[in-house]
């Protein structure tokens, strides 16, 4: 799949919103979009997540989303409407209908890429 999208860290999105809350600077509610550091691709996640791991040779696989909801259901234990729900979103992020409405500006780019993300996958891949 050539289709890129942000990945963000959790800790990025904390570090944002305490940053806001401590400078109280905003009335009502507010939105922001955070997109992470830069734009990726589920092939460039495979390599450098593989390359983490000590298996460069690491490939992203699509798989149907009948088969997809096979292992949600039979191999993870999840309930069928929430499969259904998975593939749903999923299909609507395929479609470009997830984040095409967020801009990527200084303020919307956090600084954790997917190298460090790699880290802790290497770290609970190898427990």
């Amino acid at each position: 799949s050539k289709m890129t999208f942000p990945i963000i860290a959790t800790k990025d999105i904390a570090e944002y919103a305490t940053k806001r809350l401590l400078a109280l600077d905003f009335i009502g509610q507010n939105t922001q979009d955070l997109l992470g550091k830069t734009d990726v691709s589920y092939s460039e996640i495979a390599k450098v997540y593989g390359r983490a791991i000590g298996k460069p040779e690491l490939q992203y696989v699509e798989i149907s989303f009948d088969e997809f909801k096979n292992a949600l259901v039979n191999q993870m234990g999840a309930s069928g409407s929430v499969a259904d729900n998975y593939n749903i979103f999923i299909k609507s992020f395929n479609d470009g209908k997830i984040t095409e409405t967020a801009k990527r500006n200084a303020e919307s780019t956090t600084p954790t890429g997917i190298e460090d993300f790699a880290a802790t996958f290497a770290y609970v891949y190898n427990m």
